[in-house]
């Protein structure tokens, strides 16, 4: 992991604004997964949303300002004021299970960015019955193939609705992911293919 940056003011106990360090404005991206290390006492996971550029000195205001002066004569002003934020949404506290967070966010709390060579989806077994968690995935973190979600064998035997535009990737989820998960793990399918061509040629 790489720190990006701290908690800025304004923390809840769902969500946390970061302070990018310079020139990480660069790198990070919406749907990063962070790691804030609260120092209220706990470990968070967390995705980047929503994120902005503010400058002090660039204001659309009723007020003068010396930076939207250089900005009109077509010259650059200063960058001293100039920082950039994300806003993170709270997944888990990840402390020693994966739980509801309950505690404040606090300001100046360190934030991590995942890379490729982590796996942040190892966090999302903590604490849940799951089945082999070394084989028993099913689909991966969007961009990073290596990220293979885990299954909570305590959720596997309940009702899966597939839902998505024409196109977004349902059946092949169905095909290639959830039905070999689901015969890894014991079950037996049952699969009604009206037209014969959806699933008939892809199985025994």
């Amino acid at each position: 992991m790489r720190k990006i940056g701290i908690v800025a003011s304004r923390s809840s106990i769902t969500n946390a604004y970061v302070i990018l360090n310079e020139g990480e404005e660069r790198n990070v991206k919406v749907e990063d997964l962070v790691l804030i290390e609260n120092l209220n006492g706990n470990r968070i996971l967390g995705v980047c949303r929503f994120g902005a550029g503010l400058d002090e000195n660039l204001e659309v205001s009723g007020r003068y300002r010396p930076g939207v002066a250089y900005a009109r004569m077509g010259m650059t002003p200063s960058d001293s004021k100039r920082h950039y934020t994300f806003k993170i949404l709270v997944i888990a506290d990840v402390t020693s299970t994966f739980e509801e967070n309950r505690l404040i966010i606090a300001p100046g709390s360190d934030v991590y960015i995942f890379e490729d060579e982590d796996n942040p989806m190892e966090l999302f077994a903590r604490g849940a019955n799951v089945v082999n968690k070394e084989s028993i995935t099913i689909g991966h973190y969007k961009g990073r193939e290596n990220w293979r979600v885990p299954i909570n064998s305590e959720y596997i035997s309940r009702h899966i609705w597939v839902t998505g535009m024409t196109g977004s990737g349902k059946s092949y989820l169905v095909k290639y992911e959830l039905i070999p998960a689901l015969r890894k793990v014991g079950y037996d399918i049952l699969v009604f293919d009206w037209k014969g061509d959806d699933y008939v040629p892809h199985f025994e």
